[in-house]
């Protein structure tokens, strides 16, 4: 939480200032834990001992809290609060438990909850405030745990160890029977008006106060405010088991985005239009579930390092090491599926089998381009060939003219590409890819050309690990690559029913780093590194490297929260991709404007499919064109920008009534010209290459004419 979030009221210091003593609740007020719910606690333990190869013949979460309702109904009529020895002894009565079974038992969740507890921001910032005033404090809790261990949670979390305490368990009496606090009063004789107390119960710290005529300040909890959120209900889902990947991911959001209880509660959006809280809380999870599937496929396969592939997997590599620090070792390796490409491409057949068919008409530079060539050196060439290299290969003589040039100018072609090979070789030597023994190779997807690269170059067998992997790997897989996908594995991208991977344009922008794509090493430096060469970044680049640059750092913030706060957690944190994603699917399926916004003029360029970017969310300057609705990349980011922008009519917009038409047109179209043009036909394949050229091309005047309405 930031400093400014941590402002404190008027009002609530107006209340500290009246007050001759401000007593504070302990746990959920001052002290924290990295947990959804206190009693996950248990859970912990559970797997804990179940990893020990301690495991009990019962359920212990069960267990523990029957015991401590039993404790509670077995105390004398004088006493209103159990002691932690007496939860403990019940568990080993009712679950014939040996004495040193319980003690043991008993050790291992007070060692647990003492790594866990840290200090709640909100409520260290209010006792600063106090200790600036110079008010006396006291501290007030219902708890089981005894004194000694208390006081050691309190330094350890950084208040003052020695403060006075009334503790339920220590005086038998407590909070929400009223009792502790008239023993308060009367010990301290002080007047109910006179003090004031913090915390976080609605009932035991606000209401029972409140009657004895008691100032009280309720410091909400996040997880309470988020709760009632209609943008992260998708978290809440009824009859979810309780696991401690879901209770972690909870409390670090709840604390981020929700623990402010002197601010209005957010309910318009996702992430309040702040792309710092988009990493943190949308793509944060996902990259660092990743992490921990990565983290359990090395482990299990006694993998020695971990390559990231450039450019998506910079933010996956620097959370990998943030959650994970020098438990193996990692390098972020510089590479290009076009790169790779032209380094493996050195015999004249190879060349050849890439050239494609006429019906896709790509220009022959952009087939270049796709080899990372320089074309000033090819255009000379191309002179003396009679090529263009500027033109569309739209017949097969245009083809076999290419072809001619290719075999012409093969053999400097040739020269270039084995000098790049052999930069290649000496990089895996510099970044240790050719001494690890039993490396893996980390990408986002999808079909594993990057991997099989490497490893042709290497000559050796190269583990692959992707965040999605297309059915499109399954030769690979036959030729001996090794390949495991995250979200899906061998899945096919279009029947997949996670919508990230519906959307893979935006998540691969949102996993991309700031850099652009390599080109071919280029020299090495005076510290034996290399310099590459990189491709120009393009005029929309500016646009997207700030968002990517604080969506990352959010990134960053959320893997080093988890690892300072909850790294005894873990080891026993299961990947779940489904919950990981979830709030970043529900806001890529129902975003509102204000955080749609956040992508506005970002362009994706795909090196093959051209020069022309493609706009996630339009720039605002063209929503009046209904093209540039149909061609937004994230549809539903670019209807909610719309309506943000234009207003809540936005629908009876021409643009909008324009688009939809047109989307409605385009779907029958594409069944039409399936029918009649034959799925097989090379018409079809020349339709679904470039439409807007297909019926440019057409010698009908209808076809014409449709095409000029609907381009």
């Amino acid at each position: 939480m930031t400093s400014a979030l941590l402002d404190i009221p008027e009002r609530v210091l107006r209340k500290i200032t009246d007050a001759e003593i401000v007593s504070f609740d302990l746990f959920e007020t001052l002290i924290g834990r990295p947990l959804a719910e206190p009693t996950d606690l248990h859970l912990l333990m559970q797997l804990h001992m179940n990893a020990e190869g301690r495991a009990f013949p019962f359920n212990f979460q069960v267990a523990r809290r029957t015991a401590e309702n039993l404790a509670h109904k077995r105390l004398p009529p004088e006493r209103e609060e159990c002691t932690f020895d007496d939860i403990y002894q019940m568990l080993a009565e009712i679950n014939e438990l040996s004495d040193a079974e319980a003690r043991r038992l008993q050790e291992l969740e007070a060692t647990l909850e003492f790594e866990l507890a840290k200090a709640r921001p909100i409520g260290r910032a209010l006792y600063e405030v106090c200790c600036k005033l110079g008010k006396r404090m006291i501290f007030t809790s219902d708890i089981y745990l005894p004194e000694p261990f208390i006081r050691r949670l309190l330094d350890k979390c950084g208040y003052d160890g020695t403060t006075t305490l009334y503790l339920s368990n220590s005086l038998g009496l407590s909070k929400r029977s009223g009792s502790l606090f008239r023993h308060i009063l009367a010990e301290q004789q002080l007047a109910p008006g006179l003090l004031l107390h913090v915390g976080n119960n609605p009932q035991g710290d606000e209401n029972i106060p409140r009657s004895l005529g008691i100032l009280t300040e309720r410091l909400r909890c996040g997880i309470d405010a988020m709760k009632k959120n209609p943008r992260f209900t998708c978290l809440f889902q009824r009859d979810e088991p309780r696991t401690l990947q879901r209770s972690l991911l909870i409390h670090l959001l709840a604390e981020r985005l929700f623990d402010n209880p002197f601010s209005s509660t957010r309910e318009n959006s996702h992430f309040g239009g702040d792309a710092i809280e988009l990493g943190y809380a949308g793509l944060g999870p996902v990259v660092a579930d990743f992490c921990l599937w990565i983290h359990r496929q090395i482990k299990e396969g006694g993998h020695d390092a971990a390559f990231f592939a450039a450019r998506d997997n910079r933010i996956v590599q620097e959370c990998y090491e943030l959650l994970f620090p020098q438990e193996i070792r990692t390098e972020y390796v510089y590479g290009s599926r076009r790169f790779i490409r032209s380094c493996t491409t050195t015999e004249l057949s190879d060349l050849l089998d890439l050239l494609g068919d006429p019906s896709q008409e790509t220009p022959a530079s952009l087939f270049w381009r796709t080899m990372s060539v320089d074309l000033h050196e090819l255009n000379a060439r191309a002179k003396r060939c009679d090529f263009d290299v500027d033109a569309r290969l739209e017949t097969e003589a245009d083809c076999e003219r290419f072809r001619s040039y290719v075999v012409d100018i093969f053999p400097y072609f040739r020269e270039m590409m084995l000098s790049r090979l052999q930069d290649l070789r000496d990089y895996c030597d510099y970044v240790g890819m050719s001494v690890a023994s039993a490396p893996v190779f980390v990408e986002i997807g999808y079909a594993g050309t990057l991997q099989e690269g490497y490893a042709k170059v290497l000559g050796t067998k190269l583990t692959g690990l992707y965040f999605f992997l297309l059915d499109a790997a399954l030769p690979r897989i036959k030729r001996g690559l090794v390949m495991r996908g995250y979200v899906g594995h061998l899945a096919r991208r279009r029947r997949h029913p996670h919508p990230i991977m519906r959307n893979t344009r935006l998540l691969e922008t949102l996993f991309c780093t700031e850099e652009a794509s390599i080109l071919h090493f280029c020299g090495r430096r005076e510290d034996g590194g290399f310099e590459v060469d990189r491709e120009a970044h393009s005029p929309f680049d500016h646009a997207r490297i700030m968002f990517i640059r604080k969506v990352h750092e959010g990134c960053r913030i959320l893997a080093a929260d988890m690892a300072s706060a909850a790294s005894p957690l873990l080891p026993y944190l299961d990947p779940k991709s489904d919950l990981a994603a979830r709030l970043l699917q529900d806001f890529i399926r129902y975003p509102e404007g204000e955080d749609a916004v956040l992508f506005e003029g970002i362009a994706f360029t795909n090196i093959y499919g051209g020069e022309k970017p493609l706009f996630i969310v339009p720039p605002r300057d063209l929503l009046d064109d209904p093209g540039a609705l149909y061609r937004a990349l994230w549809k539903e980011g670019t209807v909610a920008f719309c309506r943000w922008q234009k207003g809540k009519l936005f629908f009876l917009h021409r643009s909008w009534l324009l688009y939809s038409m047109r989307k409605v047109g385009l779907a029958v179209e594409r069944r039409l010209a399936k029918v009649v043009l034959g799925r097989a036909s090379r018409q079809y394949g020349q339709y679904r290459q470039d439409r807007d050229r297909f019926f440019a091309a057409s010698r009908s005047s209808f076809l014409l004419w449709w095409g000029r309405l609907t381009s």
